[in-house]
C-alpha cells in the first residue's frame, strides 16, 4: 500500500517532467534543431536506412 501524500507527490512529479519534455521539445522545433516529420516521411526515411545496409 503506497501513502496517498506520497503516490500525489510522485504523481505530480510525473505531470511536471511531462510538461518540461513538451516545452523544450517545442523550443527545439521553433529553434530548428529538431525536425518533426509526419509518419510517411518517418517510413521513407526507415526505409531508405533500411536499403543502405
Amino acid at each position: 500500500m503506497v501513502d496517498y501524500n506520497e503516490w500525489n507527490a510522485a504523481a505530480c512529479e510525473r505531470e511536471r517532467m511531462i510538461a518540461r519534455s513538451i516545452l523544450e521539445t517545442e523550443a527545439r522545433e521553433a529553434s530548428g534543431e529538431l525536425q518533426v516529420l509526419t509518419a510517411d516521411e518517418w517510413r521513407a526515411r526507415r526505409a531508405q536506412r533500411r536499403t543502405e545496409r
